[in-house]
């Protein structure tokens, strides 16, 4: 249990960053049943966090970069149509940084074969706020416990 605990403080760091947003509570009391193993006995132990992540702070640092960059170019250079082209593309590229969609559980179950209980933090990627569209999934095995 000691080597669970600091996993699971990463992942309530995670979602408690500054720039998230907590998705209302009421629409969240479901877990999509594909995203759990087909173990029989597969227990909950830290109920699932839905989070919203808006980006902001990604979306303003790469167009800090970027305004930096062009900074750099010689006036002349961009009375070019076609370098004005590029330039144009390289300041709107940061409008497809969009908000992220999160989702994260904890749960347990007993391997027969290893004869022990296995710890897992299942951590989900959404398609939007609904959190019913996976994008990717991603089970980590924490902690075994024998």
């Amino acid at each position: 249990m000691k080597k669970l605990i600091p996993v699971l403080l990463m992942v309530l760091i995670i979602f408690n960053s500054t720039n998230g947003v907590f998705a209302e509570q009421n629409r969240m009391n479901f877990i999509t049943p594909n995203l759990l193993p087909s173990e029989p006995y597969a227990q909950i132990i830290y109920e699932p966090v839905y989070k919203i992540y808006t980006n902001n702070d990604v979306k303003i640092a790469a167009e800090f970069i970027t305004s930096f960059l062009i900074s750099k170019i010689p006036v002349s250079i961009t009375k070019n149509f076609l370098l004005n082209f590029v330039l144009n593309k390289l300041i709107s590229w940061t409008d497809s940084i969009k908000p992220t969609y999160v989702g994260a559980w904890g749960w347990k179950t007993y391997s027969y074969s290893d004869k022990c209980y296995i710890y897992y933090v299942t951590l989900v990627h959404y398609s939007d706020s609904s959190f019913k569209n996976p994008i990717q999934t991603s089970i980590i095995e924490v902690k075994r416990e024998y």
